[in-house]
């Protein structure tokens, strides 16, 4: 049933991407923190350094008034040796929540909500 939920919240995105004709671009590309509005749908991210051996919880969460729809990660760095133990709704609903152990060198994770 979870597998379900995540991937209708995928094919969602996706359709409103689409819907507007924007081509998608990862926004932590191009800054560590913001948001990027596409129609009525806005991306957030938020992201950090995890320091080596250090066990970090980063949230981003949606503007108020806006409702979480979907929700996400990403390493900045290629070969990061990153265990994941949490990737969920904030206990409001209104953010995404990812937990995550670094067990290499310093690494930037982003976190990403997605919200209408």
């Amino acid at each position: 049933m979870k597998r379900t939920w995540t991937l209708t919240l995928v094919v969602l995105v996706l359709m409103t991407l689409a819907g507007n004709g924007a081509a998608y671009s990862n926004p932590a590309a191009t800054a560590l923190n913001g948001t990027k509005t596409i129609g009525h749908f806005i991306w957030v991210w938020h992201s950090e350094t995890i320091a080596a051996n250090q066990t970090k919880q980063i949230e981003a969460d949606c503007p108020k008034g806006r409702a979480l729809i979907s929700g996400g990660y990403s390493a900045a760095e290629s070969g990061a040796e990153l265990a994941i133990s949490k990737t969920v709704p904030d206990s409001e609903f209104d953010g995404w929540l990812v937990a995550a152990t670094n067990r290499s060198a310093p690494v930037t994770l982003a976190v990403y909500a997605g919200c209408e």
